[in-house]
């Protein structure tokens, strides 16, 4: 995004990191953010399967046909921000949508996306994706400091959300 770009009606872009290996606008879409999280970012994976959420039509404002996760991402917001974690207004990303949220000292990206398993009974019915990255410094970067760890307080919250809905089966982490 440049400086003199008109900012996102979804309120606003992330700014896309410097030294990051990453190009948004080379990527294969959902598949290959979660390719390139796996193996270079500082990131965890949760999986989970529901009908709860749009996976079925394809909103005028999305940037592709695919950007599906608005409606869960303002749930979850909605969820953390009852549990007193600062959530941030999600936005939309060309894969899907991006949450930023806050939990005392560190802050997160939930990237999150979805794709329909193709059921004739239910067009919402499918697989979600969350990636949990944690925000570091420099200088963390630099010493090998501030990485997402399984036990993470976020990532137990956030499968803690998730599990406590009826609607949503098979919650679980990539290995």
């Amino acid at each position: 995004m440049q400086a003199s770009d008109p900012p996102s009606e979804t309120g606003g872009e992330r700014p896309h990191k410097v030294d990051s290996k990453f190009d948004p606008f080379r990527s294969t879409g959902r598949q290959g953010l979660a390719g390139y999280t796996q193996q270079g970012m500082n990131a965890l994976h949760i999986l989970f399967k529901t009908s709860r959420f749009n996976l079925s039509k394809v909103g005028e404002h999305f940037a592709n046909r695919c950007c599906f996760g608005e409606d869960l991402a303002a749930w979850l917001r909605g969820k953390l921000i009852e549990r007193k974690i600062e959530g941030s207004q999600p936005y939309q990303e060309d894969w899907g949508w991006e949450l930023p949220a806050s939990l005392g000292p560190d802050s997160y990206y939930l990237c999150i996306s979805g794709n329909s398993d193709g059921s004739s009974l239910n067009e919402d019915e499918g697989d979600w994706r969350i990636i949990v990255e944690k925000k570091r410094s420099l200088w963390q970067r630099l010493n090998g400091e501030g990485r997402i760890a399984p036990n993470d307080e976020i990532v137990r919250l956030l499968e803690e959300i998730l599990s406590g809905d009826p609607s949503i089966r098979d919650v679980h982490r990539e290995e």
